[in-house]
């Protein structure tokens, strides 16, 4: 096995096979790398104030037990190299991920893009190891977040914002609802309200369902919506530059 790459531009990734596993389910495998690169693109985008430079690119890729992973992330523009931060931040992210942090809504949506990175079928732990450090993403980590985050319940609701994001792929269909205030809420429907959905598509709408919620967090993770009512326009509408990407989506589901 050749050494692994030490420069402070390269992490690399392990993934810890459970017991009794040889090799690693490719689709299980590709979600890990995915998982990976959508952690470094949100990282440089906090660390360079959504003035992304960097190209992540795979370096090596072995497949054998353990599979490993290297990314090297090289700028676009020469002086304005921010892969040590990012690397770094990447490290300190994982190992912050304490039974007792406080998760505020940014906080958490970051962390639980960590977590994809965690314990998943043939993948018992993830370990990523950037500049002679590593950080483990195991089942004591997703019980860490788990408790940090507190007991799951529902309330019956509703929430007003612009639909996007509709999402037609998986079974439940979802979209995102974008409050004038706030950041925002996903939910999911039935199958029988797709063309409710479709219709209510970029405008001002009323979600009422049921209502998903942590003990610890300020912010619902989920709605099951029951009813989609249109809206009149009400305010300003919400400043929309970071959604990206169609507003109807029927291929990738972002992992949600």
């Amino acid at each position: 096995m050749a050494a692994l790459d030490t420069n402070t531009n390269t992490i690399t990734m392990r993934m810890i096979l459970a017991p009794g596993v040889e090799h690693p389910d490719l689709a299980e495998f590709n979600q890990k790398v995915q998982a990976l690169a959508r952690v470094l693109m949100a990282t440089e985008r906090r660390v360079a104030k959504n003035s992304p430079n960097l190209v992540f690119r795979v370096k090596r890729l072995r497949m054998a037990s353990p599979p490993v992973v290297e990314i090297e992330a090289t700028p676009r523009l020469a002086g304005l190299d921010e892969s040590h931060a990012v690397m770094a931040s990447v490290i300190a992210d994982i190992e912050s991920i304490q039974p007792q942090m406080h998760l505020d809504r940014e906080l958490h949506k970051h962390a639980s893009a960590i977590m994809r990175l965690g314990p998943s079928g043939d993948i018992a732990a993830t370990e990523l190891t950037w500049n002679g450090r590593t950080a483990t993403i195991n089942s004591a980590t997703a019980k860490a977040f788990e408790e940090a985050q507190g007991a799951r319940y529902t309330t019956q609701g509703s929430r007003t914002g612009v639909l996007l994001a509709l999402n037609l792929r998986p079974e439940k269909p979802r979209f995102e609802i974008y409050p004038v205030v706030g950041g925002q809420v996903r939910c999911r429907f039935e199958r029988s309200k797709v063309e409710e959905a479709i219709r209510a598509v970029g405008k001002h709408v009323l979600v009422t369902g049921r209502v998903h919620w942590r003990d610890h967090l300020d912010h619902p993770l989920l709605i099951e919506a029951e009813s989609i009512e249109v809206l009149e326009p009400v305010g300003p509408m919400p400043d929309l530059a970071g959604v990206g990407g169609k507003l109807i989506r029927g291929a990738d589901h972002d992992g949600w």
